[in-house]
């Protein structure tokens, strides 16, 4: 019975760091998952300026053989 009077002290005495301490495990959740968003996000526009520097290379390389057959 003494150990649960002490927790139920311990506790109460330490609310406030307790409830720091689940602020900061919140933030860093939330911190968590903005940097997984951003990373989605910039892998999706990696992707995308891929898609078009291939479209790109593949268009010289039709009017360059257009060209050469027309020279």
């Amino acid at each position: 019975m003494d150990t649960f009077f002490e927790m139920r002290k311990f506790i109460a005495n330490n609310a406030n760091l307790l409830q720091r301490v689940d602020n900061l495990e919140q933030k860093q959740i939330e911190s968590d998952i903005k940097h997984i968003e951003t990373h989605t996000k910039l892998d999706q526009v990696l992707d995308i300026i891929e898609e078009k520097k291939v479209i790109l290379n593949v268009k010289f390389l039709i009017l360059n053989c257009e060209f050469r057959r027309v020279s």
